[in-house]
């Protein structure tokens, strides 16, 4: 999923976790100018500060979507294997989730789309 202001990428794996890559994008702009301006540029990957959601999915995620908000406040949903939806809000700090929803599909969570704006979200 990419963040609403479209700076930050954020993946899912096998094992549960939730990685976010944060300035991807700014440092391959970044790499590709300073290729055209003929400087030696500075590899991508040294510039990304890549940041680890707290492990809580048991199964591997499946599902990643940011709710679309023009707010500070990003709000990021997670689904996997085990049926759980995973709010994150990211102001409140990357190591714990803001809200559970458990059970709320059979056989997994495969699609989210987060939908709406302000305080009143949707999922589809």
């Amino acid at each position: 999923a990419i963040s609403p202001d479209g700076s930050n990428l954020v993946y899912g794996c096998w094992d549960g976790a939730i990685h976010i890559l944060t300035n991807l994008f700014f440092a391959i702009a970044q790499y590709n100018l300073d290729l055209e301006a003929g400087k030696s540029p500075q590899h991508p990957l040294e510039l990304i500060l890549r940041r680890t959601l707290q492990h809580w999915h048991v199964n591997a995620v499946t599902a990643l979507s940011y709710q679309d908000s023009d707010c500070v406040d990003p709000v990021l949903y997670s689904g996997g294997e085990e049926s759980v939806l995973v709010v994150w809000q990211l102001s409140r700090g990357i190591h714990r989730p803001a809200q559970t929803v458990p059970r709320i599909a059979k056989g997994g969570i495969s699609h989210l789309i987060a939908t709406g704006r302000g305080s009143r979200p949707g999922i589809l």
